[in-house]
């Protein structure tokens, strides 16, 4: 998986640093799986249960041009044996692009060993999913950042700390926070 920690020593102040920290937080977009079609659950955990926990499994991915990312989960016990579920069982399906074009890809990856339900003998999960973007100001879901803090280093510099979910790097989401920092004082010109 990708790195997901990471400080950065800037030299700025606690106006810029808290934009930057409520941007990584609520404003840069992720995918998150937001659709769920249940075929069968034969699982201890109810449908909505699963569903939310599908949707908290991070996907990572660099491909702007994504509107949809469709997966699949289908997976039966027939052993004697408690069998675990997990986020490596949920098979990619294809994307749909921009353009509304259906295309088969293997640059779209899931957090693999989060664990989903557990069966037991005779019982099944299937289930189709459906990944849109998002921004965490929608749903936590979406956020790509689980602990963003900065500290004055009382010298002027701030100590930036970012941990991602594991969607996206922690240097590429402090250079996109720039980018939609500068994009929205740019609007605030206009």
């Amino acid at each position: 998986m990708i790195e997901n920690y990471k400080q950065i020593k800037i030299k700025s102040n606690s106006a810029l640093c808290n934009s930057l920290r409520r941007i990584m937080i609520a404003e840069i977009q992720t995918f998150a799986i937001e659709y769920v079609s249940i075929i069968q659950n034969d699982s201890i955990i109810v449908d909505e249960m699963i569903a939310q926990r599908l949707g908290l499994i991070p996907i990572y991915t660099t491909d702007n041009t994504i509107k949809e990312i469709h997966y699949e989960l289908n997976v039966s016990n027939i052993s004697d044996n408690i069998l675990d579920v997990y986020s490596s069982d949920i098979k990619f399906k294809y994307i749909i692009n921009s353009n509304n074009e259906k295309i088969v890809r293997d640059n779209i990856k899931l957090h693999e060993n989060i664990i989903i339900t557990k069966l037991k003998k005779n019982q099944s999960i299937n289930m189709n999913c459906i990944a849109i973007a998002g921004i965490g100001l929608i749903h936590s879901k979406w956020s790509p950042s689980c602990g963003t803090s900065y500290r004055d280093n009382e010298d002027g510099t701030f100590d930036l700390n970012i941990e991602t979910t594991g969607v996206i790097e922690p240097t590429d989401l402090y250079l996109k926070s720039i980018d939609h920092l500068i994009t929205k004082l740019n609007h605030l010109l206009m």
